[in-house]
């Protein structure tokens, strides 16, 4: 068996925040005679939303606008914009730095700024403006 957990926080002013674990195998679950059984299943199972509600918290109180892995699918999108994304977050991931690359590969033009903001850090794109082209598609 495989199970995995995901936590939504409501905060007061109606956000919703998504915390969650990937699938985990589960030990001796369901197996007639196996250690654990169904009894292990509930103390992974707490173990596993405790994990999820731990992470969840921990990137609530750093204050970011965004996780590291929303941050890192925002950059290209970012990138093909018109005028300038500022995106608040608390490190910059491995993968983050490497979308930035890879945009400043692929997009002539676009322009990153990093800025330190205490603990945090602002990320400033200067996107391009990609339009879709003004042409009808040609015929066969």
């Amino acid at each position: 068996f495989k199970f995995w957990v995901d936590a939504v926080l409501e905060t007061t002013s109606g956000a919703l925040f998504h915390a969650g674990t990937g699938p985990e195998e589960l030990p001796f679950c369901g197996r007639v005679g196996a250690r654990g059984g169904f009894n292990g299943v509930a103390n992974l199972a707490a173990a596993a939303a405790g994990r999820a509600r731990d992470a969840l918290a921990a990137q609530l109180e750093t204050g970011a606008a965004l996780g590291e892995h929303l941050c890192d699918q925002l950059i290209l999108p970012a990138a093909l914009a018109r005028g300038t994304s500022r995106l608040l977050v608390r490190d910059l991931s491995l993968h983050a730095q490497t979308a930035i690359h890879v945009a400043e590969l692929l997009v002539p033009g676009v322009k990153f700024r990093q800025e330190a903001l205490g603990a945090l850090t602002i990320l400033e794109v200067d996107g391009v403006g990609l339009s879709p082209p003004n042409e009808e598609p040609e015929e066969p």
